[in-house]
């Protein structure tokens, strides 16, 4: 774990792995989900004085299942994808991103595609960075992989409807776990590849079944 915290400490673009020994992802599960609970405990204190509700405690079978299996294929799409980007990469992107936002949109979430928007925004700006200032080039991943991390994280925002006036500005606490989280999937994913970040993502999501009891 040490080589993941400092990796997240100081990202670097590095050549993936495209296997990951069961053990070793194991380990970083357990330890990264513990970890996620210390970050969880602020939260959930102001979350208990001012009883306030977020999306696990409406949850049913269909967004449990939802969470497991769809949500994190679209969030690695969105967040991580062009984490290493490609031509190619950015092509597809364009295209399901802006399916992806329409249909949000069209869902009447005008917030969540607007941030869907604005992380498209930036990966691709990333892209072309990356191309134009070669010279800067370590610079430039370096922040663009915290941006993505935090971005992740504050994303989870939506989870709470209840989030208002100066509660708003307080946010950041309510998603530490995610955001904590945000940096171990952006390792995963440059160290193991897309598809074992996927993978890895799913299992931590999994405990979203243990809210429907």
């Amino acid at each position: 774990m040490k080589e993941v915290f400092a990796y997240c400490k100081s990202p670097y673009f590095i050549e993936e792995n495209k296997s990951i020994p069961l053990k070793l992802f194991l380990k970083i599960w357990i330890i990264s989900e513990l970890a996620s609970m210390l970050f969880a405990v602020p939260g959930a204190l102001i979350e208990m004085q001012l009883s306030l509700k977020d999306v696990t405690d409406e949850l049913d079978i269909y967004l449990a299942i939802s969470g497991i299996l769809y949500i994190p294929l679209i969030e690695e799409f969105g967040f991580r994808l062009l984490l290493k980007p490609t031509l190619k990469k950015i092509k597809v992107y364009l295209l399901v991103g802006i399916l992806i936002a329409t249909l949000v949109l069209l869902d009447g979430n005008f917030q969540l595609a607007l941030a869907f928007i604005m992380i498209m925004t930036i990966s691709i700006s990333y892209f072309f960075l990356k191309k134009y200032f070669p010279a800067d080039e370590k610079n430039i991943f370096k922040w663009y992989f915290y941006i993505i991390a935090i971005s992740f994280g504050l994303f989870h925002i939506t989870n709470y409807d209840e989030l208002e006036g100066l509660l708003l500005f307080a946010g950041p606490i309510f998603v530490l776990p995610q955001i904590f989280m945000g940096f171990i999937l952006g390792y995963m994913r440059m160290k193991f590849g897309f598809k074992i970040v996927i993978l890895f993502h799913l299992l931590v999501n999994l405990k979203l079944i243990f809210f429907l009891f």
